[in-house]
């Protein structure tokens, strides 16, 4: 698995000739297509960020707290513990928060990504043209089998592909 520094789209080799702003409009674009599925990432993000700390603040009192107690640390003004668990809370519920938006976007992206194969040899069409007939919603031609992909059979639309394809 490929790990991305700083941006997500960068797990995907599929990905790698365009450039960042090219696969910024396409995540866009992918978020425009499946609104619900962007939903419910943010619903479990805010469950994350509320469940996470809550989980480890409890653990957090019961390990860490009788530490304290029975090692007699000490603080100036004995200010530790809740700068601690206060750290912990929000530290903790915004990783997971992160997390979990990071792994919704990543399904998305892998959703994406992969309708946009030929239906005859699974060759990747990303960044392909797309041709527009009058009686569909396009279709882009295989360079490897020659056959042509309707778009919408994928249950894809050619806004959604457009960043990549320079039309």
């Amino acid at each position: 698995m490929r790990l991305p520094v700083a941006s997500l789209h960068r797990a995907f080799p599929e990905l790698d000739p365009f450039s960042d702003a090219e696969c910024a409009a396409f995540i866009r674009a992918a978020q425009r297509g499946r609104p619900g599925f962007v939903a419910l990432g943010a619903l479990v993000a805010t469950i994350a960020f509320i469940a996470a700390p809550s989980c480890l603040l409890t653990l957090f009192l019961a390990v860490v707290k009788p530490l304290f107690v029975i090692m007699r640390w000490q603080a100036p003004g004995g200010m530790w513990f809740p700068v601690m668990a206060i750290l912990l809370v929000v530290g903790s519920g915004a990783v997971s928060a992160l997390l979990v938006r990071d792994s919704f976007l990543r399904a998305l992206i892998r959703r994406q990504v992969g309708s946009a194969r030929c239906t005859e040899c699974g060759y990747q069409l990303l960044g392909l043209p797309i041709e527009k007939t009058s009686d569909d919603d396009g279709t882009v031609r295989c360079p490897e089998c020659g056959a042509r992909t309707l778009l919408s059979s994928r249950g894809l639309s050619p806004a959604q592909l457009a960043p990549l394809c320079g039309s």
